[in-house]
């Protein structure tokens, strides 16, 4: 997700910026939406049948390939606030996704209860905090009973995350957020069994050590983190698993 206009101007070569900002870690930017995805779906397990994902704030639709490979009986939808970014994600990725552009501030464009599982990838931190509560309502409202969402996000106490966030053209205006404060504003929109993470340890340079991972959910040092929360309900319509 981003304000307009300020990622309409990156959308052409947003990729390549990114590309450029995370070269310090010894990866492609394909890899981490890849990885993101891959946690998602290590949570909810499947491939996606009867569901409707929605990747929010999708930007160039970056993640939309890893969410349609992973889920692939899954029905993926994208929604962005900048309308470039929207053309660009249709163009690229349209046979795997219904994108969808909304203005800043309008309620989303999925009726009440209609969305299995939602998901945004460091997209929060481009949200004026003010607004946090107004959006988390709504991703709460489009959400079915049981339904999750799965929010990542940069972990401003890691230095290479603050490294690349200063060398990013599009996180110029960037307010980072604490895993601790996510998750509570996560609850206090009315999540439930909200839970944060930590991820993103081990740099490219170390690939090999990364099935250690794992066990260091736990640790604030991770590079980035994901806060999970579940709408609850009387009786569960979603189909995903308990976690």
């Amino acid at each position: 997700m981003s304000t307009e206009p300020e990622f309409d101007q990156f959308a052409k070569d947003y990729e390549d910026v990114l590309d450029r900002a995370t070269q310090i870690g010894g990866e492609e930017s394909g890899y981490f939406a890849s990885y993101k995805v891959d946690i998602v779906h290590d949570r909810i397990g499947g491939d996606g049948q009867d569901l409707r994902i929605l990747d929010f704030g999708c930007g160039v639709g970056q993640s939309i390939p890893y969410l349609a490979g992973r889920f692939p009986k899954a029905e993926i939808l994208g929604t962005d606030v900048s309308s470039q970014s929207i053309a660009v994600a249709e163009a690229r990725h349209g046979p795997l996704a219904h994108f969808t552009p909304y203005e800043d501030g309008d309620p989303l464009p999925y009726a009440d209860a209609s969305v299995d599982v939602a998901f945004t990838a460091c997209v929060f931190h481009h949200i004026p905090q003010a607004e946090h509560a107004a959006v988390l309502a709504e991703v709460r409202r489009v959400l079915k009973p049981g339904g999750t969402f799965f929010v990542f996000e940069h972990n401003p106490l890691n230095p290479l995350t603050m490294k690349v966030v200063n060398d990013c053209p599009f996180d110029e205006n960037a307010v980072l957020i604490r895993a601790p404060e996510l998750r509570r504003r996560l609850e206090h929109a009315g999540f439930e069994e909200v839970r944060a993470r930590f991820c993103l340890f081990v740099p490219g340079q170390l690939r090999w050590l990364r099935p250690l991972e794992s066990v260091l959910t736990w640790c604030p040092a991770g590079a980035q983190y994901y806060v999970q929360g579940r709408r609850g309900a009387s009786s569960t319509t979603s189909q995903l698993q308990s976690v």
